[in-house]
C-alpha cells in the first residue's frame, strides 16, 4: 500500500479482509471489505483534500458510477468524512 493511506484509521472491533488501492475518476482510493459486530460491508476511502469541493451526494454518484457492476442503483449508502484525513463511503450492507 502507498504511504497516501497508510494511516486510514480503523475502528476498535472491526476486521478488514481486503484492500487494494484503486482509482475512482481521477482520485487515488483505498477500496476495503470489513466486517464489524455481525455488519459486513465495503468502503471507498478518499483523502479528504481530494474530494472537499464534492458534496456527499455527488460523491456517492461517483462511486454508484465507477462501481456499477458491484453496486445497485438502490443500494444505501452511508458516508463519514472523518478528521483523521479520509472520507469514507460506504455500501453493499449484509447483516
Amino acid at each position: 500500500m502507498s504511504n497516501k493511506f497508510q494511516n486510514v484509521p480503523v475502528e476498535k472491533g472491526t476486521r478488514i479482509h481486503f484492500e487494494k488501492e484503486i482509482r475512482v475518476g481521477e482520485m487515488d482510493t483505498l477500496h476495503q471489505v470489513w466486517s464489524w459486530d455481525g455488519v459486513r460491508a465495503e468502503s471507498v476511502v478518499f483523502q479528504n483534500n481530494d474530494v472537499q469541493g464534492l458534496s456527499d451526494d455527488e460523491l456517492q454518484n461517483i462511486v454508484r458510477e465507477h462501481l456499477k457492476e458491484k453496486i445497485t442503483e438502490d443500494a444505501k449508502m452511508t458516508m463519514s468524512r472523518s478528521e483523521s484525513g479520509f472520507t469514507f463511503v460506504n455500501f453493499n450492507f449484509t447483516y
